[in-house]
């Protein structure tokens, strides 16, 4: 299944309009839309899925508390649903991220791609409504 994340990951980043470039340990970092992604391959739990980062960007500190309890708000929301994105803050870089459980295609790349493509609509819609700032990749290299 390693060969078809590479396969999956090859076709993400010619869609994204990005060299080819998926790491020999089962990652690969992309930017769809100008916000950036990182998905993993789960090949010790779950061959036939990935774990997809979103880079929602770091807070402001003046409305980082309202920022947190949106982000709370959202999880609590969705833990009713397997499956639920669910939002985490990296350690490192302070930067919000979206992250999901998501199953490999098996076709065409296509479909996921286009779900990427509604996360960054979302990422790009809270980094306007609660000034999040980005810096391409930071917060998923930082990790």
């Amino acid at each position: 299944m390693m060969e078809r994340f590479r396969e999956v990951a090859g076709e993400l980043l010619e869609l994204a309009g990005h060299p080819a470039r998926v790491s020999p340990y089962g990652n690969v970092t992309l930017e769809i839309d100008g916000v950036t992604f990182s998905l993993l391959h789960d090949h010790e739990e779950n061959d036939a899925r990935m774990t997809m980062f979103c880079d929602f960007g770091l807070p402001d500190e003046s409305n980082k508390d309202e920022l947190i309890k949106a982000l709370l708000a959202a999880n609590a929301a969705g833990l009713a649903r397997a499956g639920r994105e669910s939002f985490c803050m990296n350690p490192v870089s302070g930067h919000i991220l979206a992250s999901s459980i998501l199953p490999m295609p098996e076709g065409s790349a296509r479909l996921l791609f286009d779900v990427l493509r509604q996360y960054a609509q979302q990422a790009r819609k809270w980094q306007q409504a609660y000034a999040l700032r980005t810096d391409a990749g930071a917060a998923c290299k930082a990790s």
